[in-house]
């Protein structure tokens, strides 16, 4: 029964989620091409250690 009903959660799941029409406008004619700016980078190029709790960010420059 548990089995079925598995099945049955994992075909609703996979036919719910596909949509074919779109509600609204396409982004780009609303903002433009989409252009990097500035490549990605972050503040630690060397590398990060996350087991003494040190922490990174990433940095990057979009036209939108």
């Amino acid at each position: 029964m548990v089995k079925n009903f598995n099945i049955i959660i994992i075909l609703i799941f996979i036919f719910s989620c596909q949509k074919d029409n779109f509600i609204g406008p396409p982004i780009e004619s609303q903002f433009g091409d989409l252009q990097i700016l500035e490549s990605f980078r972050s503040d630690k190029p060397v590398g990060v250690d996350f087991s003494i709790n040190d922490t990174v960010r990433f940095f990057s420059e979009f036209s939108i």
